[in-house]
């Protein structure tokens, strides 16, 4: 009777011991799945914050450009903005773009075609973007501050 009892334990630890290894790995997969997502999500919200920092700096550009036009040669403005994902000044064709990233997405927001950009010119996340309008010859170009290209 005692072996009995004692096997019936047994069989009963054995199971208690399966049942929480499947619980067990039950919830690091959950979590895990969670941990996954949270990532995107990050990135997502990261990306639609400097998307949007990136189409506000464009817009101000763009206002500072027509500004220039109506005053004398040599005139100038400086804009700054704060861009919490990476950022690039690119060329495609004959448009500028201020592209953004966050994680492995990436967003292009087209500049002012009345402005001519440098390219190639880069910064890290949060590093500030300071752009120098400068009206010569009629037109307005557009220098980095502080970067180096």
């Amino acid at each position: 009777m005692l072996q009995r009892a004692l096997k019936c334990a047994g069989q009963k630890n054995g199971q208690a011991s399966i049942e929480f290894l499947l619980v067990l790995s039950a919830a690091l997969a959950f979590l895990s799945a969670s941990l996954l997502m949270s990532s995107e999500l990050s990135d997502s919200a990261l990306l639609f914050i400097s998307a949007f920092s990136a189409k506000a700096f464009s817009s101000e550009v763009a206002s500072a450009a027509d500004s220039l036009s109506l005053l004398a040669e040599g005139s100038s403005m400086e804009i700054s903005a704060s861009i919490p994902g990476e950022w690039k000044i690119e060329r495609g064709g004959t448009d500028y773009f201020l592209a953004v990233s966050a994680g492995n997405r990436e967003s292009r927001i087209m500049m002012s075609p009345a402005v001519v950009f440098p390219v190639n010119v880069s910064g890290k996340a949060g590093q500030k973007l300071s752009i120098v309008l400068e009206k010569r010859n009629g037109i307005v170009i557009a220098s980095v501050k502080g970067l180096k290209s």
